[in-house]
């Protein structure tokens, strides 16, 4: 009560605008809170799409909570305890130029470079981005996700989306953890990335994956990148539940013959996914019912 919700909303906003180049919106209530650590519940808030896209906010949520480490914040270090991102719809796009609504790096870039240059390199330099951020937890509850590819007109849609995620050190490894449905196919994930910042950026990184739809699982684990996506490691994937993989990918199950996978579909082996979109397999084995 010593400090006016009115002026949190403010704050929070310039920074985070400074942080990433993008405007956040708060319309909601706002509960501040000391106890287990500093931080706020925000109701009904949005952040701003890429100035390329005409699909509304990149993100909006009913409730938004946050949790910092005091000592770490008046040492200068941001040190998330907690997010927590209730009823969230997340729209994310890829423009027919290759650019993606989730690189923050152009914007923030251009929020940096308009402050002094003492507080570009406090911030971490020309590059912008979110600074020193660590993340113990965060959580999604009840999200829906679309992701649209202005290249290729394709579109997915998840839905009753639950995630949690976790960057406890600057530069380490983030651990996801994820659930979804998707074209009524249940879809899960989790992963590690061996460092998160050098990935958004644009990298290669060290991942593991593993990838559930209905009783199939593939599991990857390798060097990887999201911008462009590429990829190159080691691939195990057991195929056999046709149902939910014809119904993720929107098409009627194929009625297999035997020994052509109509009770087990499975393979193995090395695989790249180059920038082009093109597939390799190499040393593998696929293997359908009882061959190989």
């Amino acid at each position: 009560f010593l400090v006016p919700s009115d002026q949190i909303a403010r704050i929070a906003a310039a920074q985070f605008e400074q942080a990433t180049g993008r405007k956040l919106t708060i319309s909601g209530k706002i509960s501040p809170s000391l106890w287990p650590q500093i931080g706020a519940r925000v109701e009904k808030i949005s952040v701003a799409n890429a100035d390329w896209s005409k699909a509304g906010p990149m993100l909006e949520a009913d409730v938004l909570s946050v949790g910092l480490d005091l000592s770490a914040l008046i040492g200068g270090e941001i040190k998330i305890r907690k997010v927590e991102v209730t009823a969230p719809v997340i729209r994310l796009e890829r423009a027919t130029d290759g650019r993606v609504n989730w690189d923050f790096t152009q914007n923030a870039g251009e929020a940096v470079n308009s402050q002094t240059s003492s507080t570009a390199t406090a911030r971490g330099g020309a590059g912008g981005g979110l600074g020193t951020i660590t993340l113990d937890k965060g959580t999604i509850k009840g999200g829906t996700l679309t992701f649209t590819d202005h290249a290729n007109g394709a579109a997915q849609t998840l839905t009753a989306m639950d995630a949690t995620v976790a960057l406890p050190s600057v530069g380490g490894p983030a651990d996801v953890d994820f659930a979804a449905i998707m074209n009524s196919a249940p879809v899960t994930a989790t992963g590690r990335i061996e460092s998160l910042n050098p990935l958004l950026d644009g990298g290669v990184v060290p991942v593991s994956l593993e990838v559930g739809v209905g009783k199939s699982i593939v599991q990857f684990s390798g060097d990887a990148g999201i911008s462009p996506p590429v990829a190159k490691g080691h691939l195990v994937a057991d195929l056999s539940d046709t149902v939910a993989i014809a119904s993720l990918a929107g098409v009627s199950a194929p009625d297999l013959p035997e020994g052509f996978g109509r009770n087990k579909a499975a393979i193995e082996g090395d695989v790249t996914w180059t920038a082009d979109r093109s597939f390799h397999l190499r040393a593998g084995a696929i293997m359908l019912d009882a061959d190989t």
